[in-house]
């Protein structure tokens, strides 16, 4: 884990950002066809998700 002195702005541009992504990925993968890249998609949809939950709880720890 690394730690990186950000100010609001910059963490709100940084937890924007994988929400945008987050949404491309979810259009990607229902047009995706072929099976084993749906899964590959969806793997990484899950890490995204995680990166998204990660960077909420340390904005909400820096807040309290």
């Amino acid at each position: 884990m690394f730690c990186v002195d950000l100010s609001a702005e910059e963490t709100g541009v940084l937890q924007r950002v994988p929400d945008s992504y987050l949404s491309e990925l979810k259009e990607e993968i229902a047009h995706t066809d072929r099976r084993e890249s749906r899964q590959m998609l969806r793997g990484e949809e899950e890490e995204v998700k995680r990166v998204i939950r990660e960077l909420g709880s340390e904005a909400s720890s820096e807040i309290h």
